[in-house]
């Protein structure tokens, strides 16, 4: 990030995308405004906060945001991720804590991934013990119910930002199948 003296001598940040390939000095300009409102706003906020300190994860932030966020089409439900019933009675709150976006939300005993939120890092599907989030396109057949559900339960319930102490019988449902029934909203 470049910073420009604008009217009355303020700085005025520009965002540049240095590539790896690129002689050493050079940078290449990809978007010349950030977006005005929404998440996408937030994490430009951020990833401009964090080029202080990890300019590595700051060019991630600045990577979704702008080749990710900026060209979704907001009249359609868009998810990258969801959680399915594995996680039912389970809720291991792993993912929580790698999540970038905080885009999970917590219901009595299940998670649901706010699919405005998710910024596709995939970071989550890894931290899972339970292997219970999926990318929409690879959710198992007989699951795809919890595309709508996550959708539909994110805006209820409230965000998880911390980690938390699974149930104390969490292991014992973690190999049990068709839970659904089990679900409190």
């Amino acid at each position: 990030m470049n910073q420009g003296k604008g009217r009355r001598g303020r700085g005025v940040a520009r965002l540049h995308w240095v590539y790896p390939n690129q002689k050493p000095g050079t940078c290449e300009e990809r978007s010349s405004k950030p977006p005005k409102s929404g998440p996408a706003c937030a994490l430009v906020a951020g990833a401009c906060f964090l080029l202080a300190f990890c300019k590595a994860q700051a060019q991630f932030l600045i990577e979704f945001v702008f080749f990710r966020l900026a060209g979704r089409n907001s009249s359609k439900i868009t998810m990258t991720y969801i959680v399915t019933e594995t996680c039912i009675k389970c809720k291991y709150t792993d993912c929580v804590d790698v999540c970038p976006v905080d885009c999970f939300r917590e219901g009595p005993n299940f998670l649901v991934i706010d699919p405005d939120e998710c910024i596709d890092c995939t970071l989550c599907v890894a931290e899972c013990p339970v292997e219970a989030i999926f990318a929409e396109d690879d959710v198992p057949d007989g699951q795809q119910e919890y595309i709508a559900l996550n959708a539909e339960l994110s805006k209820v319930w409230k965000p998880i930002i911390e980690k938390k102490d699974g149930p104390p019988d969490a292991d014992e449902w973690a190999k049990v199948k068709d839970k659904k029934h089990l679900l409190e909203k």
